[in-house]
């Protein structure tokens, strides 16, 4: 605080001398402050690094059992669900045919949206035999069966 007063209660000439040392001292402290940041950061993503790998087993890439996408196509089963519980009710404030139409389309649009094809479940490098140091990668054809190939590196 006093070296800020008395840059700003000199000449021209003594402020642009006294701020060039201030800057350099400055320079160096906060490229030391930088480095140390730097050097904590990598060893935090290091960290970071090796705990998601734990997760994965040995896998490059996992994906998610319940995505945001299967959630979505199973609370449609299960608003057809409680639409069929509910039926007798339904059907008599709405009539039987809204209630059958109501189930119907939850529980057709739950299929639609569970339909996933073309999606990759998983990825990781094969570690023995003779596709060893290869990319094995694991593709969704439908909902219950995928298919496994094998890339080069």
């Amino acid at each position: 605080m006093y070296q800020i007063y008395q840059v700003e209660n000199r000449s021209a000439d003594e402020h642009e001398a006294f701020s060039f040392s201030i800057e350099r001292q400055n320079l160096k402290w906060l490229w030391e402050a930088n480095e140390d940041f730097l050097r904590e950061m990598g060893k935090a993503n290091k960290i970071d690094d090796m705990s998601n790998h734990a997760n994965l087993k040995g896998s490059i890439f996992k994906r998610k059992s319940l995505d945001p996408h299967r959630v979505k196509s199973l609370s449609y089963f299960a608003l057809s669900g409680a639409l069929w519980t509910y039926s007798p009710f339904i059907a008599a404030t709405f009539g039987s045919n809204f209630s059958t139409f109501a189930i119907a389309s939850a529980a057709v649009t739950g299929m639609l949206k569970f339909n996933e094809n073309n999606v990759i479940n998983n990825i990781k490098v094969c570690a023995s035999g003779d596709k060893q140091g290869m990319l094995e990668i694991v593709v969704s054809t439908s909902p219950i069966s995928s298919r496994t190939i094998h890339a080069h590196v």
